[in-house]
């Protein structure tokens, strides 16, 4: 068994500044997946800057009991609404997929091996983004992306420590993930 490094959160720099810079790391017409898109700010930066011949859109756009501030169903059902109604030019022309569920609900509905990429920005805690990994790793083709957002530790965020365990699961050092720089809540990636 390799040994297991202990590399923190934002510790493997990468020369891209912040997520969006990161983006131009994507194949633009690939196929991709944003897991948690709550207002959808990221996904428009996503579209423009990727665009991705086909994008699903996963979150279960719900209240959910102390969850940042985002526990009021109204809210929500707004956030949604306003997601959506942003990208119907793209909807329209079957580029943007929208699913409406929890994300584990929502990975039997996209095949095995189809994904280029996946972003990864939904529960933050370590069992829930630990079961995100797991999920939607079958998911992405074998050289493709798995991505995440809010690497790092605090509030209620344990995404760190599931990438850690998930790398560890895969008898992959966490040397091979890498983060955003100069962010308050860096990205991370690596290639399956």
């Amino acid at each position: 068994m390799k040994p297991r490094s202990l590399l923190g959160p934002g510790q493997r720099k990468s020369g891209y500044g912040n997520r969006v810079a990161w983006l131009s790391l994507l194949p633009p017409n690939s196929v991709g997946a944003e897991i948690g898109v709550l207002k959808g700010g990221f996904t428009q930066h996503i579209v423009s800057t990727v665009k991705p011949r086909c994008l699903y859109l996963i979150d279960g756009w719900c209240a959910i009991k102390d969850s940042f501030g985002y526990s009021v169903d109204m809210r929500m059902v707004y956030f949604c609404s306003r997601a959506l109604r942003d990208l119907a030019a793209e909807s329209v022309a079957g580029h943007i997929r929208p699913l409406c569920g929890w994300s584990a609900e929502a990975v039997d509905l996209i095949p095995d091996a189809t994904l280029d990429w996946v972003y990864i920005d939904a529960d933050h805690t370590m069992e829930g983004c630990l079961a995100d990994l797991k999920a939607y790793y079958p998911k992405v083709r074998q050289g493709g992306i798995i991505a995440g957002h809010d690497y790092k530790y605090g509030w209620g965020c344990s995404v760190p420590e599931a990438v850690r365990r998930f790398m560890w699961s895969l008898d992959r050092d966490i040397d091979s993930v890498h983060t955003t720089d100069a962010q308050d809540t860096p990205s991370f990636w690596f290639r399956k």
